[in-house]
């Protein structure tokens, strides 16, 4: 009896060592595909990761020199004697338009700060159809031109406010940090509706 219980039991190894054998290569297979799943998901994230940082990047480098031009002529250093109010201005829209459009990719604090420095430097809706006013004086712009000997056309007046936010320096630098901030992240947000 003894002898017949080994047998059946030798019998069953025999028989769970084929099914194994038989299975291991199943299961190889399906780990494998498993596996290469998994990594071509990871790979597709990383280049839409990549794809997003190289856009930000991009977006970045257009906008940021438009922040630049407007806030070197609000604090009349560097050029700001190449520009006159109506470019500022128009440097304002296309940033406005280029920062909207790209909204998912700031985060609430970055569009928290683009707002700050945007109203620091600008006074808008003035009237229907009135264009922003530049919150700067001219006085220092008037005199760079009589320097220069630039003509300054007196209907350029109207687009100043003639006061200045002390605090557009660092308003200007909190948004450059935090525009930074947003750039080296992967991540976009979901726009809600107002």
């Amino acid at each position: 009896m003894e002898e017949s219980n080994l047998e059946i039991k030798m019998y069953k190894l025999e028989v769970w060592k084929a099914i194994a054998s038989f299975l291991t290569p199943i299961v190889l297979v399906i780990l494998t595909f498993q596996v290469n799943t998994v990594l071509k998901e990871k790979e597709h994230q990383l280049k839409v990761g990549e794809q997003i940082l190289k856009e930000k990047q991009a977006i970045y480098s257009d906008i940021g020199k438009k922040l630049n031009i407007i806030f070197v002529y609000v604090a009349d250093v560097g050029d700001f004697r190449r520009y006159d109010p109506l470019d500022i201005i128009q440097k304002k829209r296309e940033v406005d338009r280029i920062f909207k459009m790209y909204a998912p990719y700031w985060t609430d604090e970055t569009e928290s700060k683009y707002s700050d420095f945007m109203r620091s430097t600008f006074k808008t809706y003035n009237a229907p159809g009135v264009r922003a006013k530049i919150r700067a004086t001219k006085y220092e712009k008037v005199k760079a031109y009589q320097v220069d000997k630039i003509q300054w056309n007196e209907d350029w007046n109207k687009y100043f406010t003639e006061e200045r936010d002390p605090n557009y320096f660092s308003k200007y630098y909190d948004l450059v940090e935090s525009l930074l901030a947003d750039i080296v992240s992967t991540n976009v947000r979901k726009i809600s509706e107002p």
